[in-house]
């Protein structure tokens, strides 16, 4: 829904937002927002603030949207010239007619990012790393349409006096609902390194999960202390890790997951803790 001075765009874009085309050149991007996204100049400003805005100069969204009329191929295929939409935080930012602006109107926030004492969950530093407990409930990184409730960035707000604030950089992830150690790197080549520490194989992760069984189901044989689960992964830019099967897939990674302690757990009695 808009009036008529946008073109909405519907998804082709990739989803996740409302896309428009900018009409009239020489707007502020806090003004087109006002006009064609019908949002209020608070709004309009809270949302570029928390990075939920992104935008693409009229000849590279061309471009852009070219590489999307053949999903399958855009994988692979992206001509030399493609860019993908970049996030604008600046409200004063000037458009030109015919830019590509997405709003991400309704942006999910992490309100327990900002609650965090992060001073007290970096464990340990080094002249190359940090290694933060990341809390449950926060994103180890920024997400699509929110920039600062999230680890990395809280981190660089609180060392934000430091040479190396800006450049912390995070070589492997957590996801929101977990919580555990991360190694935050000081620099890119250090975040590198580790990074591919990883991939080679070096670092072992051990996570510790309370899960609840499908009691209408027969025991599981294999959930056993010392039981190894092997799957394979395709990982590729861009779209989400695929289970695949290593006999029919070209270049898949071998994942190893070995129960080193599996044990039943009392159930909490509901009726008496009501």
């Amino acid at each position: 829904r808009g009036p008529s001075a946008a073109r909405l765009l519907g998804d082709q874009a990739g989803g996740g937002g409302v896309h428009h085309i900018c009409d009239r050149g020489g707007e502020t991007l806090s003004e087109f927002l006002a006009r064609a996204a019908e949002l209020g100049p608070e709004r309009a400003r809270e949302l570029v603030e928390m990075g939920a805005i992104y935008h693409l100069p009229r000849e590279q969204f061309e471009v852009f949207s070219a590489a999307f009329e053949n999903k399958e191929r855009a994988r692979s295929e992206k001509p030399s010239n493609y860019r993908r939409p970049a996030r604008v935080v600046d409200a004063g930012f000037t458009l030109a007619e015919g830019d590509y602006v997405r709003v991400h109107a309704r942006p999910k926030t992490y309100p327990r990012a900002r609650e965090v004492d992060w001073a007290q969950r970096v464990l340990h530093q080094t002249e190359h790393f940090l290694v933060v407990d990341k809390p449950s409930g926060v994103p180890a990184h920024a997400t699509r349409d929110n920039l600062y409730e999230n680890t990395l960035e809280q981190l660089k707000l609180m060392f934000a006096g430091e040479a190396w604030g800006r450049e912390l950089r995070l070589p492997h992830r957590l996801d929101v609902d977990t919580s555990g150690i991360l190694v935050v790197a000081k620099s890119g080549e250090v975040a590198g390194q580790i990074s591919n520490s990883i991939k080679a194989g070096f670092a072992l992760k051990r996570y510790a999960a309370a899960v609840q069984r499908d009691q209408t189901r027969a025991q599981d044989d294999r959930l056993a202390s010392g039981t190894v689960l092997e799957h394979y992964q395709l990982r590729q830019k861009h779209v989400p890790h695929t289970f695949v099967d290593k006999t029919t897939e070209e270049g898949a990674k071998q994942c190893l997951l070995e129960l080193e302690d599996v044990r039943n757990l009392q159930q909490p009695n509901v009726e008496s803790s009501k």
